[in-house]
């Protein structure tokens, strides 16, 4: 049977996927006044709300699985975030340790976060196994990169919801998705998930306090995912309506201070779960028939590279910022830079989907 596909969900993810990327490799604060130049402020504003879509369009689309609690998707599944989690988490560890081992000066700055600075300070944290480890459980250490938090998560979620599906009975998912949500939301803006993890190292709190705020969105996707079967049958006047209201919703939002931001860790509160609701509508209801076939085929085949991004572009971006950048007058983190680092990305996760191994493809699509 072959696997629908929705090309609106499709060119979401490959402009939230734009969008990750120019989270750490585009400085979007370092013009005068923090004002961007006309026509990118809108690149630099939903900077903020990939994560949050990804993460509700990953359990929106898997919820008809996890309810018929198909055990041999979810080893696969298992197999599919645990495998390129480990790998490109070992790779970074054993080629920024070469290098650290080769060239001293070659490091990255703690002040940067992000990308190793062109000035080569050093490493600000020695390449150990200790954060290997550290890497491997949350996924966050500013040696080896920040980004497989999202990895981390999404397997311990999977996990947890793979129990949830097994111990609640059919008729009662509904209304226990709906507690697992009200309970994730009390608990960040009761400011108790901030006291959960607050006293933790950065390798430790800062991920695993984005375990909780992240439940709301796997719910709320998981819920609306049931359901997603019955949301084919609309037509195409009440799909137009949905992507206007889910339109309206995340312009609305984006522009207006509506709900309080709890105390606690990035990717809190209503108002990012929200826009992320309003950014699916809008995308996964999109009559896309009216699209030429090729460049429907063709968002489909770009947006199967989507993780692989996620997952390489601080690697490559870093080799890009210090080895490559200072060659061809590219300013590190300036907004063509970023666009650099995307589109090596995406070239570099295509190259390697032509290996004719599955296990190999799979690290990027």
């Amino acid at each position: 049977m072959k696997k629908e596909i929705n090309v609106g969900l499709a060119l979401l993810k490959l402009w939230m996927c734009y969008e990750v990327v120019m989270v750490h490799a585009w400085n979007a604060w370092s013009y005068p006044n923090g004002v961007v130049p006309f026509g990118l402020g809108w690149i630099k504003e939903m900077r903020a709300y990939a994560v949050p879509v990804f993460m509700l369009i990953t359990f929106y689309l898997a919820a008809v699985k996890f309810r018929a609690n198909d055990g041999e998707w979810l080893k696969k599944r298992f197999a599919r975030l645990v495998t390129p989690h480990v790998f490109w988490s070992v790779l970074a560890f054993v080629t920024w340790g070469l290098l650290a081992s080769a060239f001293p000066t070659f490091g990255m700055d703690a002040s940067n976060g992000a990308f190793w600075t062109s000035s080569c300070k050093g490493p600000s944290t020695p390449i150990t196994f200790e954060y290997l480890g550290l890497q491997l459980l949350f996924g966050t250490t500013r040696t080896l990169g920040s980004q497989m938090w999202f990895q981390s998560v999404l397997i311990i979620l999977t996990g947890l919801f793979a129990v949830f599906f097994r111990l609640v009975k059919p008729r009662f998912v509904a209304g226990a998705l709906a507690a697992v949500f009200l309970c994730a939301v009390m608990a960040e803006y009761s400011g108790l998930n901030r006291w959960l993890f607050e006293g933790f190292r950065y390798e430790i709190c800062n991920p695993a306090g984005r375990i909780i705020p992240m439940m709301p969105y796997a719910a709320l996707g998981l819920f609306l995912g049931v359901y997603r079967p019955l949301f084919a049958a609309f037509g195409t006047a009440k799909r137009w309506a949905l992507v206007a209201c889910g339109a309206a919703i995340a312009v609305f939002l984006v522009n207006c201070e509506v709900f309080v931001v709890p105390p606690g860790f990035y990717y809190r509160g209503l108002k990012m779960l929200f826009i992320a609701v309003g950014l699916v509508m809008a995308f996964g209801f999109l009559p896309m028939g009216w699209i030429p076939a090729r460049v429907r085929t063709a968002v489909v085949w770009a947006s199967k590279y989507s993780m692989g991004v996620y997952f390489v572009h601080i690697f490559l971006g870093k080799l890009l910022e210090d080895l490559v950048f200072p060659h061809v007058a590219l300013v590190p983190r300036s907004f063509v830079g970023g666009c650099v680092v995307f589109a090596v990305s995406f070239l570099f996760c295509w190259i390697v989907s032509l290996v004719p191994f599955r296990r190999v493809r799979e690290l990027v699509s």
